[in-house]
């Protein structure tokens, strides 16, 4: 063995290249060797660099919902105490190995995350969430190859930023992602989805960040995805129709993006869809009827969108579910409690109200004075009014006797923006739609009836005969006169 070695040597230094000389050495394999594990730490040693890394000696922790205590961290530095006896640290029962790091109950976190997080090899949940005093960039060793038993990675609500590797992606045990953060505070995390993800993933949460580009086709091989949620994001282009393929999918959510195009009719295939949120997304065109077939469906949000036609019949919302179609918010003063839609036999008022502004009641409203024609069913009464009209109230005039409300609300004009559905809308439309104000426009003239002429008026009564004057009455006798005075007594 060691001629073996000398040959090589030997042929190394014929070959007059440095670096094959230096690579033949026989000190080369335990210098390599120890540049491989001079970085690597035990759970103690990974531990006490997170606790420097986020200003350990001043964390606090949660109880009730208040952050108390002081230093509560302390055993984290210590390599005297177990990992899995530490705050904040669960372990496997079965391996004894670090298996959680919960740090969405420590107060006071601040600093950015160390790359030795990367050596927990052992790491199945790693909970960030409300860390707002995290910040810097998710390190790419932490979803390096070494952490194949990640499941869970939870950073929503913290103050991260940089790019989302996409590594994380690949890891082949993960099954959940929550990375986002609110409307007001969107999580400064940007970059594009990946062109490959893991089959294991059955959540995807990247909402409220600087993502951007185009839904890529990557998503639709995740055939476990029971939840999408890429709301408040600048995802561009069309809904794919790959997303077909998502025969699990439950929660589909892709509001307050910058999409285009029309509601795609395939979602329909979704059936085991709950929700179905993709409002103010820039879509156009009309709700397709195959939205009718979902029949699990307990959320639908398409409201601020360019939508327009009727509204298909036969849509099936949870009784206690939600529904938005119409922009309610365009309507100052009125609450969403009060607001009534324009049902099938409905009429539209004339003239049209005017708009109005923030902070003024409302000027003048339409009634309905017509009966409505023949053709049209009858509509279901508003469940939401109870006890009959509401005197010197506006907002809650009650029904006619025909059972059509009071007033008639009108729908901004056609070709602003928000959805502009044509009348009538349907009588089937579910309760959750017609409890949240669903508004529609009178977009052409319908053969009502003309109304009967009036009848001639009758013709003037003769003038009534003068009444006689009363006799004058006597006059009154004059008041009796005082008597006498009485003499004055006798001194």
């Amino acid at each position: 063995k060691k001629s073996e070695k000398m040959l090589v040597v030997l042929l190394a230094a014929a070959s007059g290249n440095p670096a094959v000389v230096a690579a033949a050495s026989p000190l080369a394999a335990p210098a390599r060797a120890h540049r491989a594990l001079a970085p690597t730490l035990d759970c103690n040693g990974v531990l006490a660099a997170v606790h420097k890394a986020l200003n350990g000696k001043d964390w606090t922790k949660e109880v009730n919902g208040r952050f108390v205590g002081y230093d509560v961290g302390w055993q984290w530095p210590d390599p005297s105490i177990d990992c899995c006896s530490k705050e904040f640290v669960r372990c496997n029962k079965t391996t004894h190995e670090v298996a959680e790091l919960d740090l969405r109950h420590i107060g006071r976190l601040k600093g950015t995350l160390p790359v030795q997080l990367g050596q927990l090899t052992s790491l199945e949940y790693l909970d960030l969430k409300g860390t707002l005093g995290v910040t810097g960039t998710l390190p790419p060793e932490l979803f390096g190859s070494k952490m194949s038993e990640l499941i869970a990675v939870r950073a929503k609500y913290s103050s991260l930023s940089g790019t989302l590797p996409a590594s994380v992606f690949e890891l082949p045990r993960l099954d959940r992602i929550y990375i986002g953060g609110s409307r007001r505070t969107p999580l400064l995390i940007s970059g594009t989805l990946p062109s490959e993800m893991g089959s294991t993933i059955t959540e995807l949460w990247v909402d409220s960040t600087r993502m951007s580009g185009t839904i890529m086709d990557s998503v639709s091989r995740l055939g476990r995805l029971k939840t999408l949620e890429l709301d408040d994001n600048s995802f561009s282009g069309t809904v794919p129709p790959s997303l077909s393929r998502l025969s699990e999918l439950q929660d589909l959510d892709l509001s307050d993006t910058k999409l285009s195009g029309t509601l795609p009719p395939w979602i329909s295939q979704l059936a085991q869809l709950r929700k179905l949120e993709i409002g103010d997304a820039g879509l156009s065109g009309s709700i397709p009827p195959e939205l009718s077939l979902l029949g699990s469906l307990e959320a639908l949000e398409l409201s601020e969108n360019f939508l327009s036609g009727t509204i298909p019949r036969g849509l099936r919302i949870a009784a206690k579910g939600t529904c938005e179609l119409t922009d309610k918010r365009r309507w100052a003063g009125a609450s969403a409690s009060s607001w009534y839609g324009t049902l099938a036999n409905e009429l539209p008022p004339a003239p049209p109200a005017p708009r109005i502004q923030a902070g003024r009641a409302l000027a003048s409203v339409g009634t309905a004075s017509v009966p409505p024609p023949s053709s049209v069913a009858p509509a279901p009464p508003l469940s939401g009014w109870q006890g009959g009209p509401q005197s010197g109230s506006i907002w809650d005039p009650g029904r006619l006797t025909d059972g059509r409300p009071a007033v008639l609300w009108n729908h901004w004009p056609p070709g602003t923006d928000g959805n502009s559905f044509d009348c009538p809308l349907p009588n089937d439309l579910p309760e959750p739609c017609r409890a949240e104000g669903t508004v529609c426009n009178w977009v052409q003239s319908w053969p009502f009836p003309p109304a009967p002429p009036r009848p001639p008026a009758p013709p003037p009564f003769p003038p009534a005969p003068p009444r006689p004057s009363a006799p004058p009455s006597p006059p009154s006798p004059p008041p009796p006169s005082p008597p006498p005075p009485s003499p004055p007594p006798p001194s």
